[in-house]
């Protein structure tokens, strides 16, 4: 998951999408989520 956040603080997308709920788990370490936006940005991006 580091490569995708370096990615994400150097090319800084307007938005940034997980195809699916286990890739979203380990890139954010959270077990509990709502599908959809969420509420917090990665760090030092505005996605």
């Amino acid at each position: 998951s580091h490569i995708l956040l370096e990615k994400l603080k150097k090319y800084k997308p307007k938005i940034a999408v997980f195809n699916g709920k286990l890739i979203y788990e380990v890139f954010s370490g959270k077990k509990e989520f709502g599908f959809g936006r969420q509420p917090n940005l990665v760090e030092g991006t505005n996605t």
